[in-house]
């Protein structure tokens, strides 16, 4: 009798072993994310750094975005309606950024803040991504959760140069 209830015993770790292995490697499992879905990843990141933007200087702001800018634009546009914004290929460039002396070097934040650029870092787990992004004066990265559809940023971070 206690051989059995040894066998039966080691039979439920093994079946609750083997589930949750199963269930861990469906959640650790990598993703194609399809550009249809990154690009409101993308604008979900980016619309912290937008809104800080706005509160000092509200005006065209050019997006960056791993070639997908328009479609981060027209994610943008429904946070943002009263923003302009621009693909990254009509901003001008930046004046006055030249070192002066050979060997100078140039100040960190000489350019213009009317940018907010973002790239994919990676994708740890399922649906979930970590997004760098960075404007003229400050970088930082954010996390994003899928959560039935929609991106929200789980983490966020940045530093002001």
């Amino acid at each position: 009798m206690l051989g059995s209830r040894t066998y039966w015993w080691g039979f439920f770790c093994g079946v609750i072993f083997l589930g949750g292995a199963l269930v861990t490697a469906r959640i650790a499992r990598p993703e194609v994310i399809s550009m249809d879905s990154l690009a409101p990843a993308l604008a979900g990141a980016m619309a912290g750094p937008v809104a800080r933007m706005l509160q000092a200087h509200p005006h065209v702001l050019y997006v960056r975005a791993e070639g997908m800018e328009r479609t981060v634009i027209s994610t943008l546009i429904l946070q943002f309606p009263d923003v302009q914004f621009r693909p990254w290929m009509d901003r001008p460039p930046d004046s006055g950024c030249e070192p002066n002396l050979p060997g100078q070097r140039r100040a960190v934040a000489c350019g213009s803040d009317d940018f907010v650029e973002a790239s994919v870092i990676s994708m740890p787990l399922r649906s979930t991504i970590e997004v760098a992004v960075s404007t003229s004066n400050s970088v930082g990265d954010a996390v994003l959760l899928d959560a039935f559809g929609r991106w929200v940023v789980v983490s966020s971070r940045g530093v002001v140069l």
